[in-house]
């Protein structure tokens, strides 16, 4: 693996590295500048849940919790990372692509900056409604293209969830328009 570099780039430079990435990952998906791509590495202590959370939008499961899942047919994508722990040898990240936008009534968000498209977060309340012809129920987990934090999980995936009594996790509805 390459050791990471990390430096100072033009605009330009930022722009064309902006459109590679966006060749390979959408248009709409926001990358802001700092973005970090490749496997998790670290570690970890204390007795995980189901679910760990690296960060609010990085979510982690364990080797049995994979296994779970995938047993239910929750059709998921789970990448090995390498945290060490003493009880769990692997911890999977969960696969959430940004998939689904936020409906707002005049279907004009407000960005405030041009070039890395990061959101105005004003524009959030405590109800959120997803824009419906944005949302695939046939996918378990996806992340909002517009607050990449913001994870949205199918009917299925949170039925295992509550029936399973998987750790570690809250869920909470959202309405479709």
């Amino acid at each position: 693996m390459l050791p990471l570099r990390p430096n100072l780039v033009d605009l330009n430079s930022y722009k064309k590295l902006l459109y590679k990435l966006q060749a390979i990952i959408g248009s709409s998906t926001i990358i802001v500048p700092g973005t970090n791509f490749g496997p998790l590495f670290g570690t970890s202590s204390g007795i995980p849940g189901n679910f760990l959370w690296l960060n609010p939008w990085t979510p982690l499961i364990t080797q049995s919790t994979l296994e779970i899942l995938l047993s239910k047919n929750i059709n998921i994508v789970a990448v090995k990372s390498y945290i060490k722990h003493k009880i769990h040898k692997f911890f999977y990240e969960l696969e959430a692509l940004p998939l689904f936008n936020i409906y707002y009534k005049d279907s004009q968000f407000p960005y405030d900056c041009e070039y890395c498209n990061k959101p105005n977060k004003n524009v959030l309340t405590n109800n959120i409604v997803i824009d419906s012809n944005s949302f695939d129920e046939s996918i378990a987990i996806q992340r909002c293209k517009e607050f990449p934090a913001i994870l949205l999980i199918n009917q299925q995936f949170a039925r295992i969830i509550i029936d399973m009594h998987l750790s570690n996790i809250i869920i909470d509805e959202v309405v479709l328009n």
